[in-house]
């Protein structure tokens, strides 16, 4: 009985095969039929590329004149003497670079730069991913939960650098209030060392909840049987979480360590609206100098040259970290 009714199970498991595959075809067959019909065009592979150029050439266009245009402009610029008190502008090769890196208030603006980016970053990669651990828990009104905490990342930046200049001020903000009870006196926008660790604060509590967010994401993507393994296994909270948890989201978090280190390159909204780059040069930062070169000095050949150091100091991480994500590929 078995020997007689598997041949015909075997040509009746072909020929739905078959069909199935026939039928695929002829779907893929009349979808390509149907899309030359209304563009017009038999040789699908050669229009379908044209195609693409034609819907990409509005953006490209577009891209071109709000970036490539400018940065090359910028470029050009921070080689002259281009200022609102000289009429021709002309080639002075490297000498607003040299005049930047001979300003003692340039070379401690850009070491902040760094400070500032790394610094901040380090401390909202640990901060959200023990938020987004909190947030992945089960608990009574966690929708509420993490509505709340996107909040900070919601509120603009500069709304939030003024909110803070109020509660770090000194003698009459709630920080220096709060710590006054204990005996303890610091001058959190009037000394340079502590103005700088108060706008890395506050640039951190804005910025926490967009980590915690996404690494939460990569939460959710954990198989529930690692859990259940590591249970069985006697593991408890912190191994399960160090050992297990941590390195299956360490690739989320290293890329948004590079991402977050780039955008706070490139900040200086919670600079401006907290301290101004006082006390003195203290919390100054490239991007701050640059604005204040351009539309308070109106010197646009040394504030181009700053933007130009920025965007070099952007391009060197960018390129540091896709080199280590491509040696971490190729190791896999």
């Amino acid at each position: 009985m078995t020997n007689s009714t598997t041949p015909v199970a075997a040509n009746a498991s072909s020929d739905a095969a078959a069909a199935t595959a026939a039928s695929l075809h002829e779907s893929r067959f009349s979808v390509r039929w149907g899309v030359a019909r209304v563009l017009g065009w038999m040789r699908l592979p050669k229009n379908f590329v044209l195609l693409g150029l034609i819907l990409l050439a509005p953006a490209l266009i577009l891209r071109i004149f709000t970036s490539v245009y400018p940065f090359f402009a910028t470029a050009w610029t921070s080689f002259t003497n281009s200022s609102a008190y000289v009429a021709e502008p002309h080639f002075v090769g490297f000498e607003n670079y040299v005049a930047i890196f001979d300003n003692p208030s340039s070379r401690s603006a850009l070491i902040f730069t760094i400070t500032f980016a790394v610094v901040s970053t380090a401390l909202e990669l640990v901060i959200g991913f023990g938020l987004a651990l909190l947030l992945n828990a089960r608990f009574r009104l966690r929708g509420l939960g993490r509505a709340l905490v996107l909040l900070p990342w919601a509120i603009p930046a500069i709304v939030s650098a003024l909110g803070f200049r109020f509660i770090f001020a000194d003698g009459s903000g709630l920080v220096p209030t709060f710590l006054a009870w204990f005996g303890v006196d610091i001058a959190w926008l009037t000394d340079p060392f502590w103005a700088q660790v108060a706008v890395i604060l506050a640039n951190v509590w804005r910025s926490v909840p967009f980590i915690a967010f996404v690494v939460l994401a990569g939460l959710q993507g954990v198989p529930d049987e690692l859990y259940e393994a590591a249970r069985v296994d006697g593991a408890g909270w912190w191994r399960t979480h160090l050992q297990i948890v941590l390195p299956l989201v360490m690739p989320v978090l290293i890329t948004m360590g590079v991402f977050m280190v780039i955008f706070q390159i490139g900040t200086f909204d919670t600079i401006l609206g907290m301290t101004g780059g006082g006390p003195g040069s203290a919390t100054q930062v490239i991007p701050y100098l640059a604005y204040q070169d351009a539309f308070i000095g109106l010197n646009y050949g040394r504030s181009s040259a700053l933007a130009m150091i920025l965007f070099l100091i952007v391009l060197a991480v960018g390129v540091i970290a896709l080199g280590r994500f491509r040696r971490a590929e190729v190791e896999s």
